[in-house]
Formats: C-alpha cells, sequence, structure tokens
C-alpha cells in the first residue's frame, strides 16, 4: 500500500486500508513514491515512509519498497541515483527494516540504475502490443516484470 511520497505526503487513509486488507486476509506491504535527489533527500524521505508505516504497525518484517520512477531521476546520474537509493535503503535498514525492494521501470536498468544480487527490484514493463502470453506476469528478481495491463499484475493501493 502507498504509505509516503516524498516528504511531504503520507497516507491519510492508511490504517483504514490496512484493517481491510487484514480483515480480507491479505498480507500488508507498503511503499513510498520516491523524489530524493539528494543524499539528504533519500534520508528524509526514507523518515517520512518510516513514520508513515509505523503509524500503523510495529512490525518490521514486511517489505517496504521504494517506488523509484520520477521523472526527475532521469536528468541524475546513474551514480548519484544509485547513491541516493543506497541512502534510502540504509535508512530503512537502520530503522530494523530488512526486507526492502525496489520498483522502477525496466528499461531504466543499466541507464539510470543498477540493481544488484540481493535487490533486483521488481520492474514494470509494458509490451508495445499486448496480446497472448505478452499479458502474463513472469517473474524476475525479487518480484514480477509486469507486463500487462494494470489489472494483470499484483495491487499496490
Amino acid at each position: 500500500m502507498k504509505a509516503s511520497e516524498g516528504t511531504t505526503y503520507t497516507n491519510g487513509i492508511l490504517a483504514k486500508q490496512v484493517q481491510y486488507a487484514q480483515n480480507a486476509g491479505l498480507a500488508v506491504n507498503y511503499y513510498h513514491f520516491a523524489r530524493f535527489t539528494t543524499t539528504a533527500e533519500a534520508q528524509a524521505e526514507a523518515q517520512t515512509f518510516i513514520k508513515a508505516v509505523q503509524s500503523v504497525t510495529d512490525a518490521k518484517n514486511m517489505v517496504m519498497v521504494v517506488d523509484f520512477e520520477a521523472s526527475n531521476f532521469q536528468n541524475l546520474s546513474k551514480a548519484t541515483n544509485n547513491q541516493n537509493l543506497a541512502a534510502f535503503d540504509e535508512t530503512l535498514a537502520a530503522a530494523g527494516y530488512q526486507k526492502t525492494d525496489l520498483y522502477t521501470m525496466a528499461s531504466w536498468i543499466g541507464r539510470y540504475i543498477d540493481t544488484n544480487a540481493s535487490n533486483k527490484g521488481w520492474l514494470a514493463q509494458w509490451p508495445s502490443n499486448p496480446s497472448g502470453d505478452a499479458i502474463q506476469v513472469p517473474m524476475r528478481g525479487n518480484g514480477p516484470v509486469t507486463t500487462g495491463s494494470p489489472a494483470n499484475h499484483r495491487i499496490l493501493m
């Protein structure tokens, strides 16, 4: 579920969404839509994310995902993006969140960002002409490569 974005937005109905999901028997994980362009901003955004999640649970064993697809990241070097993501992840780890993941566009890997063996990411990849098997959701890394209409992939609220 979307918990936060940047340093100014936290989901005001997160507690209700968590309650509904848990009542339905669903496992709950959280994501943060990133806007950071510096290490300091990445750390501040991670703190915003942590506070939003801590407002609804004391648990630390869920997956904490950073949604990394804002267009401003294309204006930064890959090294800067990697450094900022590492700072974000390290801030989560220091707060006790050991299960982290990355959601980004498949076309950004190697161009605007790198992944590593422990965090291969959940990659969005839309086919130009979806049909037949092209709308299936194959696995890659820690999560699926999203290859169809939004109705055919894992739901983030």
